[in-house]
């Protein structure tokens, strides 16, 4: 979201105070948006909600540790986000996605005023999104729930027996993809 003057300077000493990309905003903030707002956009994991939706998937398929490795890795510049996602996403091969999509979609959090700030921006007639380097599936879920106008993602590849291959399908939604 694009802001300016001391709408800035609030949204910063907020940056400042969160331990999430996402601010808590009182509606009276949101308020004071400029009416030439239109779109308002979003990422989901640690954002809209407090979970990084590849751990939570990692913790079903009993591999946490070895995908935080590659995270930690990834982020210390060994890999870029592409590469270490699909080593990342390699690491569910196997798994049943039916039922890790179950247990991670009954389980996810959102960051305390997620709900409020979306709904008031709807109110405003703000057109609000969600880009995310996460999983369709999970993004669906919260833009439905969320009431979410427009989303991107990326797709985990199932089999034929309803498990995860190992793949992302087609082209990785990355930092570039969420510019764009």
């Amino acid at each position: 979201m694009i802001v300016e003057g001391k709408l800035r300077e609030d949204v910063n000493l907020l940056d400042m105070q969160q331990k999430h990309r996402l601010f808590i905003v009182s509606t009276s903030l949101v308020a004071r948006l400029k009416r030439d707002v239109k779109l308002a956009v979003f990422d989901l994991d640690s954002t809209l909600i407090f979970q990084e939706t590849i751990d939570e998937l990692a913790k079903f398929a009993g591999a946490y540790e070895q995908v935080q490795q590659i995270t930690k890795d990834a982020m210390d510049g060994k890999w870029d986000f592409s590469e270490s996602l699909r080593m990342r996403v390699a690491a569910l091969k196997g798994i049943n996605a039916e039922d890790a999509w179950k247990k991670v979609l009954s389980s996810y959090q959102y960051t305390e005023g997620a709900k409020n700030l979306l709904s008031c921006l709807k109110r405003k007639g703000i057109v609000t999104g969600i880009v995310s380097g996460g999983f369709i599936e999970m993004v669906r879920g919260v833009a439905d729930d969320l009431g979410a106008d427009v989303w991107s993602a990326n797709e985990l590849e199932v089999d034929d027996n309803g498990c995860f291959t190992g793949r992302v399908v087609g082209s990785i939604v990355d930092a570039k993809a969420k510019e764009a």
